[in-house]
């Protein structure tokens, strides 16, 4: 028997009887039929209120008149039942109703199970798809970090993955800042560029996504930020929310090991966008964000720590190499900005008191700046030497204003052996540019950058020192060669520049005749003061001179002491020192003054001390020198007295004409001039012609007065009178540009002349117009021996002798100036 099956107990059926009258019998179902119905059902399935009514039929009393029985078999149960046959039937067919019924209501329930089964593989196959995608993405993402070099392009790649892969209009990547008291905008999509390093949150301020992620360590996510209590309503970034229109956010937090280093959040602009299987993904890319952030740390930090060495290597050999301290210095400038990025760098040194702008760097190139200690940042670094990091000057009340636009400042000192010998100084233009890790790198750059300068700066004292001693020989020597003030004064207000490196010189001399200051040089200063005198005891110069001492002012031009009249001239001078100009026995002959002009940025330098010891003894050397001179020229005045006593002494020998040598001195002069002579020229043929003949001293009273003809040995006496005269004047070396004139002055045009021999143009200048003019003045002269010739008598032997005696050229100028010199009318001869 087949499970299922219900079949007969005996093979017989038996027969049905009904009373007369009585209705038909309601057809029965067939046991065969109901048998064929129940085949197949599989009967373990059947409810259980079915073998309820099927144990109801099998309780009914057997002894019942015409009572069937049937087994039915179910599953692996096998029930007896015994009724009536009209009741049996009535129960098999109304048990197959309800069969056929479940049967039909479990073939529906299996299909919508298939269907369900099928949308569940389905789905489990494209979960299984997604991860593996996710999978897939994630390790491709993992390789390319592999091939990142630096954190810059880990944060790009991570982004730009990120936005990619969710298809969002904005990605956010935040690093947490040393002090842990920052969120700042490293990386973003979506994000304007000026906005990277710049927009920093608060981990103290305004709740948002991304600081609860930092503060919570797990992912956030907002489905609608438009909904009321949205995390994303309430954050700093709302504006920027409202603006570029996010409703959805998700942010997680970037976690290595057992810290939160960062964020990373995504936004969209559809509500409910975001859920934990993106949040899962995010989760994965920010904790491999963080590994490879950690190892292009390291990374980073390893080759900061070669580039430092690399540093410290080129900053000793630029000044080991460098020929002086300030060219150390800027090797040093370009070393950092090089090696560090900055641009705005600059090193101060300490100078005495002061603090002295060094080596300028960027927009202090060629700007002049000095600081007291403790004054500004700069100054409060040199006075305490510990560094200094400003995150905002503008709340800084030591920071001093410099380079404009300045939000930031980073400022270490320069220290040996605990002493801060200056400062290096870094500005820029965006907040908080500069980290702790500037300040250690600067910092251990400045320690070899200090020893550096204590070295160059020995050098430089000793070179200095060097060049101080050959300097002041060197003005030494000037000053020995100069003849007389005139040429003394420009050699001392010109060195004095030089040596303290200053911008103009005024030189005051004392007029003891007089009793005035005279103001003979003004190097560097307007030239209009130069010749100016005053009262001794007025003005800044008459002050020291009264005084005897040192006189130092921030400011010549506006200074009390500066003399009104002299305030306009010296517009523009700053710093300026005035020192006296002493005498080896302590006499004060004048004052030497030095000034700077005034920087168009910042503060004018002043003098140090070591530039004023230089000045004075730089005074000193001048007031000897100026007392020399003096003397020397008093001598040189006296001798030249004398022998222009000598020469009219000669004039009187040699003429009855009184004044010979003064009327041949102006008409020499008068050739020179229009011949275009210079004024030194002009000079030296004036003092020529005076005395020319003054070596007829040596000439006997019988020779010069003889008024026969003279012998051959009278003749060579006559001969050496122009080298007795110029060996004359040699002692007076302001004479010296008269001896050629002197010396020559009997030369002739054909070389027939003495003592040389010279011819034409050999001859010089001087000598040829003295020539021409003495030989017309003798004609013309009464002597001892002869007679004067007329003036006609001179030119027509003039106009003979030229070309052979004299200079072709000229005696017409001598005709020329004769003409001029005649009141009735030029001469038939001229």
């Amino acid at each position: 028997m087949r499970p299922g099956q219900v079949l007969p107990v005996s093979g017989a059926r038996p027969r049905e009887k009904r009373a007369r009258g009585a209705a038909p019998l309601t057809p029965r179902p067939s046991v065969r039929s109901g048998v064929r119905k129940l085949s197949g059902v599989p009967t373990g399935d059947l409810p259980e209120r079915i073998l309820t009514m099927l144990k109801r039929l099998e309780s009914e009393p057997k002894a019942l008149r015409g009572a069937e029985a049937v087994m039915v078999r179910i599953g692996g149960r096998t029930l007896s039942l015994s009724a009536e046959p009209q009741r049996i039937g009535d129960l098999v067919s109304a048990t197959f109703k309800e069969v056929a019924r479940l049967v039909e209501a479990l073939r529906i329930r299996e299909r919508e199970v298939e269907a369900r089964t099928g949308e569940l593989d389905a789905a489990r196959e494209r979960l299984k798809s997604e991860r593996v995608e996710e999978q897939a993405a994630l390790l491709r993402f993992s390789t390319r970090l592999l091939q990142a070099v630096n954190s810059q392009e880990v944060m790009a790649l991570a982004v730009h993955t990120v936005a990619e892969r969710f298809e969002a209009p904005r990605v956010t990547l935040r690093l947490l800042e040393e002090t842990g008291r920052w969120l700042v905008l490293r990386a973003g999509v979506g994000w304007p560029q000026e906005m990277v390093s710049v927009d920093r949150a608060p981990l103290d301020g305004k709740a948002g996504i991304s600081i609860h992620a930092v503060n919570t360590r797990s992912p956030v996510i907002v489905a609608d930020c438009e909904a009321p209590g949205s995390i994303l309503t309430r954050e700093v970034i709302k504006p920027l929310a409202e603006r570029f229109g996010v409703r959805s956010a998700l942010a997680v937090p970037m976690v290595l090991g057992d810290r939160v280093i960062g964020t990373m959040s995504v936004n969209s602009r559809e509500p409910g966008r975001f859920g934990p299987d993106e949040a899962h993904f995010l989760s994965l890319v920010a904790s491999q964000v963080a590994l490879a952030l950690d190892r292009t740390g390291l990374f980073a930090t390893t080759r900061q720590q070669l580039r430092e060495l690399s540093l410290l290597h080129e900053v000793t050999v630029a000044a080991a190499t460098a020929r002086d301290l300030d060219g150390a210095l800027f090797a040093i400038i370009r070393s950092l900005k090089s090696y560090l990025g900055y641009e705005h760098l600059w090193i101060m040194l300490r100078e005495g008191n002061r603090l002295r702008l060094r080596a300028p760097g960027g927009p202090m190139a060629n700007q002049i700046l000095e600081l007291a200690p403790g004054e500004g940042v700069t100054g409060w670094v040199a006075q305490t030497g510990d560094p200094l990091l400003v995150e905002d000057v503008l709340k800084e009340p030591r920071y001093r204003a410099g380079i404009p636009g300045t939000q930031s400042e980073l400022c270490v000192p320069l220290k040996v052996d605990g002493q801060v010998l200056g400062v290096i100084n870094v500005e820029s233009p965006r907040p908080g540019a500069f980290s702790q890790e500037d300040v250690r790198v600067l910092s251990t750059v400045a320690q070899q950058v200090a020893a550096v300068i204590e070295r160059a700066r020995l050098l430089e004292t000793t070179q200095r020192h060097l060049w101080e001693l050959t300097a002041l020989s060197d003005v030494s020597a000037a000053l020995r060669g100069a003849a007389t003030v005139e040429q003394m004064v420009p050699v001392v207000a010109a060195e004095a520049i030089r040596l303290v490196r200053a911008d103009a010189g005024i030189l005051g001399i004392i007029d003891h005749t007089r009793q005035r200051v005279l103001l003979l040089g003004a190097s560097g200063a307007t030239a209009s003061i130069v010749g100016r005198d005053y009262d001794i005891g007025q003005g800044l110069t008459g002050h020291v001179i009264r005084t005897n001492s040192l006189y130092r002012t921030p400011d010549l031009a506006a200074d009390p002491l500066t003399r009104p009249a002299n305030r306009e001239m010296l517009a523009g001078l700053g710093p300026a020192v005035c020192v006296p100009l002493r005498t080896v026995t302590g006499q004060v002959v004048g004052a030497l003054t030095v000034a700077r002009r005034r920087a168009a940025y910042g503060e004018t330098p002043s003098f140090l001390p070591e530039e004023e010891r230089l000045l004075l003894t730089l005074a000193e050397m001048a007031g000897n020198a100026l007392q020399r001179v003096r003397t020397h020229e008093a001598l040189e005045e006296a001798y030249m007295q004398t022998v222009l006593a000598l020469a009219n002494a000669m004039d009187a020998r040699d003429t009855y004409t009184a004044g010979h040598s003064q009327r041949l001195a102006d008409l020499t002069v008068a050739i020179a001039r229009e011949m275009g002579c210079v004024e030194e020229e002009i000079q030296a043929i004036r003092w020529g012609a005076l005395l020319h003949d003054i070596g007829k001293i040596a000439v006997p009273d019988a020779v010069l007065s003889k008024p026969g003809r003279l012998t051959e040995e009278e003749w060579a006496i006559i001969r050496r009178h122009p080298d007795e005269g110029a060996r004359i004047v040699v002692p007076v070396k302001r004479l010296h540009p008269v001896i050629p004139i002197i010396r020559h002055h009997q030369e002739w045009w054909d070389g027939a002349g003495y003592p040389d021999g010279l011819k034409e143009e050999a001859i010089p200048l001087g000598a040829r117009i003295l020539a021409v003019v003495d030989a017309y003045v003798a004609m013309t002269d009464e002597r001892v021996y002869r007679a004067a010739r007329s003036h006609e008598e001179a030119i027509a032997e003039l106009r003979r002798c030229a070309g052979t005696q004299f200079d072709p050229h000229i005696v017409p100028v001598l005709c020329r100036v004769l003409v001029r010199r005649t009141p009735q009318g030029p001469p038939d001869t001229c």
